[in-house]
């Protein structure tokens, strides 16, 4: 969802200064106390942007905001005159919420009351700050690893894997149990620590978002929230249907690319062994801090039919030295198989196939070419293996 970013919208705020008083059950009243502010500004969210409706003055470190909402189904946004940390906010008429916020505090991290949905999409964003702060003491220790300690960074590359895998199981309670509610959009788009997308991958979670895109719809039909998703799951079933020839269970699509010599080799040239089909680059450090633990492997169960079938996306960045760039690393990180093979740029004819939207992405194949498992990293390919051969 392009307009998403740090689970709310990406937006430039227009201002349009109206004068409200007077809450009663036909409006929602927004008050707080607010440190280091002068001034808070009140919008709707829409078309990716943010329309004005009212602003206040923050007097003695307090404000009050009056507004009628006339439609349900929007999302409004809460800002001060620094311009940053956006408060997400979905009311109802009725409804006071209280908001305690100092803006000088880095991770946007605020009290909010009086209002249940609001209340709850401070709690998601709170989820995904603690997630961050856990990762981040990772990365802490990381930062004092030396890249030659395979071991170690491989620890620590597990450790964040099951962080994340912790914070995306919440996320999908929350859904199953929020999903005709606005917040669960902010489940859904809430992005990934490591990339420019989100948590849960509208491919790899695609019934998530059918089910939010459901309850959306049934709820608030007309709403521009709602239908933007259900355009977005519509496109995504395709890409869904795509996928579905990669899993788990799947007989592997085959792939004839060059090696760096400029000799064809085909996947499934190496029916009758067990086959590790990897997807990496030189300029992918996840990718060359498993390099080892994939030689690793290679080294203990090459004899008992275990091969390996490199696919580098080193041309995906437009880099003119690509090819030089991909064979050098096969020589640093000592990749001993024969099978590496370039999926070139704009010419790119596997990393589609697979629909391999980020790396290191890895399928492992029985001797049958049929997918056995996907992404396995360190310990687990080699556990997997001592099983299979």
């Amino acid at each position: 969802m392009k307009y998403l970013k740090n689970s709310i919208y990406i937006i430039g705020l227009s201002l349009l200064a109206i004068s409200c008083n007077n809450a009663s059950s036909n409006s929602v009243t927004v008050k707080g106390e607010v440190q280091n502010a002068s001034k808070v500004y009140y919008g709707i969210l829409k078309k990716g942007d943010v329309i004005g409706l009212d602003t206040a003055d923050v007097v003695d470190n307090k404000f009050t905001l009056t507004h009628t909402i006339d439609s349900v189904g929007n999302i409004y946004m809460l800002s001060f005159d620094k311009g940053q940390n956006r408060i997400v906010l979905i009311p109802h008429n009725g409804e006071t919420i209280e908001i305690k916020y100092d803006t000088n505090n880095e991770g946007g991290v605020y009290d909010i009351s009086g209002s249940e949905e609001s209340e709850a999409v401070q709690t998601i964003n709170a989820s995904l700050k603690a997630t961050l702060d856990k990762l981040d003491s990772l990365n802490v220790i990381g930062k004092s690893l030396n890249d030659s300690d395979i071991a170690s960074i491989t620890k620590l590359r597990l450790a964040a894997d099951s962080i994340l895998g912790i914070q995306k199981e919440y996320l999908r309670t929350y859904i199953d149990n929020n999903s005709e509610s606005l917040t669960a959009m902010f489940a859904l788009y809430q992005p990934h620590p490591y990339g420019n997308g989100y948590l849960l991958n509208i491919e790899e979670e695609f019934e998530y978002y059918e089910k939010v895109s459901q309850g959306l719809h049934k709820n608030f039909p007309k709403s521009e929230h709602s239908k933007y998703l259900v355009n977005e799951v519509e496109s995504a079933k395709k890409r869904v249907e795509a996928a579905k020839k990669t899993e788990v269970g799947a007989v592997a699509p085959d792939i004839s690319l060059q090696s760096p010599a400029g000799e064809e080799l085909k996947l499934s040239d190496l029916r009758g062994k067990v086959v590790l089909l990897d997807f990496w680059a030189s300029w992918c450090k996840p990718c060359r801090y498993e390099n080892p633990n994939v030689v690793k492997a290679y080294n203990k169960y090459a004899d008992q039919g275990f091969e390996v079938y490199s696919v580098s996306i080193d041309g995906r960045q437009g880099k003119e030295n690509a090819k030089a760039q991909w064979i050098a690393a096969i020589a640093q990180d000592q990749l001993p198989w024969k099978n590496h093979v370039l999926d070139f740029g704009g010419l790119e004819v596997a990393s589609p196939l697979y629909n391999v939207q980020s790396i290191p992405n890895t399928f492992l194949l029985d001797r049958n070419g049929i997918i056995i498992a996907k992404n396995l990293r360190g310990p687990a390919l080699e556990a997997k293996l001592e099983e299979v051969l």
